[in-house]
């Protein structure tokens, strides 16, 4: 702690890394005012969770989340120690409350959350260059380097690897889930990013009576669930109620929380997505406090074909973006557009039309996993995460059933597609009611009707869907697109249509969107990169990955918010 305090009389940006448990927060929280007695301190959490974590263990301080009162807010103001979620932390700080120290807890969080919070961390990032900032995490990003962080890493002095039973399987997680539970032989988290996944897995497991309902507990981060009396008692126990026997979770309890139960001998984490960002798989693993001979770890990795080794360095690739990124800032106004195409880098500027380096960071990041051969993701983990992984070989994948949630997904996904198309109304009035999403609620025409109950089950137990059907539906709208069901609904088969094809079509229609009526001078300059690729393309024969992608870069863009498959969906279309 000294060493840091030192450090920050000479820099104004620190990460201490350390190992996820060691009590970096603690630490401050209880020795802060013993190296700097006058100075004041706020200390930034990405969870509502982990804030009252920390007021629950420390009362006097002053706590800042979504349910604070307006003489919370009063205190904070000469308080001198508060702690608060991102989100109310940065009311504070862009008042220019006089905090002579920022800490950030789990820091990573400023690159990797800019997938699912953009504005919260836009808005947190662009009012930190005013204020000394200390992060803290055990799963550090080097592109903090880049950023103008100085990185210092804390060590034990005798520091165990976290062994992990590392398992290849491109089988759908259901499957791969469901065989892994056939061989447990005591409590079970399971790990999978899917909340559709989490329901046919309990489908399945009732059908089979391999569990009763009663001993499966699912979380993910819908209110019902994080204001149930399980979530509620994990988090000020660190215990799950002890009759279930098995819990299948999504991300939420990747951080925040520490698990102190016995009983569990398998940490079980699925992977849906090919070639994912690192950190996620590093915290859910350390939400075990307590040291278990019986339990093991479990990673199910989906490896691509393509297993050629690409030399690629981020560091190089995220400073030669940026500097591209401030040169046509310098040129022209950047911001000056209110397009979405694959060329597009308004993502990347805050409003005053500097680059947001931790977005940057995060595109940069998410271009350096994808390009990583199973070798080079082994490496990387082993190397930066202290994970041991022990591949498994010898594993045989079985035949697994999985007729019974077919048919009730079926017949979810049949209920779903007439009811959106036939009793949109009524649906949409629930959505209004149910979501928290204030960015779908922004789309409703809300009509005051009075969904029927059955209307009200069926989005409340839906509502992920529903609302990816409505935000969709919007942009398409908005877009021009004229029979926007069609593209939203499978009517042969009378189901809604891949999500992620949903999103290449609306991809498609925001680059001809930017071709066909471009308004400023930052759109006619990416309409024509896009034209520009769209000619060279055509003239070739080879639609391979690699010579799509090496005419794409020759257009210098700076958005790497695109996909091969966006291309292919302009070359297509421009063909006919």
């Amino acid at each position: 702690m000294p060493a840091i305090y030192r450090l920050k009389t000479i820099l104004l940006k620190i990460i201490a890394s350390a190992e996820t448990g060691t009590g970096k927060t603690t630490a401050f929280v209880k020795e802060f005012h013993k190296h700097r007695p006058s100075k004041r301190l706020i200390i930034l959490a990405p969870l509502t969770a982990i804030v009252d974590q920390i007021k629950a263990e420390n009362d006097t301080v002053i706590s800042l989340t979504g349910k604070s009162s307006p003489s919370d807010h009063t205190k904070a103001k000469t308080a001198s120690l508060v702690v608060a979620t991102y989100e109310q932390g940065y009311k504070h700080l862009k008042d220019h409350n006089t905090f002579d120290y920022v800490v950030i807890d789990e820091v990573h969080n400023l690159i990797t959350a800019n997938s699912y919070k953009s504005e919260t961390i836009t808005n947190l990032t662009y009012v930190l260059e005013s204020y000394r900032v200390i992060g803290l995490t055990g799963t550090v990003n080097i592109l903090f380097k880049a950023i103008g962080y100085k990185l210092i890493n804390i060590k034990k002095e005798s520091q165990i690897k976290v062994d992990v039973n590392f398992i290849i399987d491109n089988r759908p997680p259901l499957k791969i889930a469901l065989q892994h539970l056939k061989n447990v032989q005591g409590k079970c988290i399971l790990r999978v990013n899917s909340r559709s996944v989490a329901k046919d897995i309990v489908i399945e497991l009732i059908e089979l009576g391999t569990y009763t309902e009663d001993e499966i507990l699912t979380l993910n981060s819908d209110n019902n669930i994080k204001n149930s009396k399980d979530y509620k008692n994990l988090i000020s126990e660190g215990e799950f109620d002890k009759k279930k026997r098995l819990v299948l979770t999504t991300s939420i309890i990747d951080e925040g929380l520490s698990i102190e139960q016995e009983g569990f001998t398998d940490v079980v984490f699925i992977e849906t997505e090919y070639n994912p960002m690192a950190e996620s798989l590093k915290q859910f693993y350390a939400r075990f406090r307590n040291i278990d001979p019986n339990r093991k770890n479990y990673f199910y990795y989906r490896e691509t074909n393509n297993q050629t080794i690409i030399n690629y360095d981020p560091l190089y690739d995220f400073d030669k973006t940026k500097k591209k990124l401030i040169e046509d800032a310098e040129t022209f106004d950047v911001n000056e557009t209110d397009k979405k195409d694959i060329s597009n880098t308004k993502h990347l500027y805050y409003d005053n039309r500097t680059v947001k380096d931790y977005r940057l960071a995060y595109d940069t990041s998410s271009s350096f996993f994808k390009k990583l051969t199973t070798e080079e993701y082994i490496y990387f983990l082993e190397t930066n995460y202290n994970i041991n992984f022990i591949v498994n070989n010898e594993y045989k994948k079985t035949q697994i059933d999985t007729t019974k949630s077919k048919e009730v997904r079926d017949k979810n996904k049949k209920i779903i597609a007439t009811s959106w198309l036939n009793q949109k109304d009524e649906i949409l009035d629930a959505l209004y009611d149910l979501t928290d999403d204030s960015e779908i609620k922004k789309t409703i025409a809300f009509m005051g009707m009075k969904p029927s109950d059955d209307i009200y089950e069926l989005v409340s137990g839906n509502i992920k869907f529903f609302g990816k059907l409505q935000s969709s539906g919007s942009t398409l709208e908005m877009l021009g697109v004229k029979n926007v069901d069609d593209i939203l609904i499978n009517h042969q088969k009378m189901i809604p249509n891949n999500q992620q094809n949903i999103n290449r079509k609306i991809k498609l229609y925001q680059n001809l969107d930017t071709i066909n009526n471009p308004r400023t001078k930052t759109d006619l300059i990416n309409k024509n990169k896009m034209l520009g690729f769209i000619k060279a393309a055509v003239a070739i024969k080879n639609y391979k990955k690699g010579a799509i992608l090496r005419l794409w870069n020759k257009q210098r863009s700076g958005s790497k918010n695109f996909s091969y498959y966006n291309l292919i969906d302009l070359i297509e279309y421009f063909k006919t």
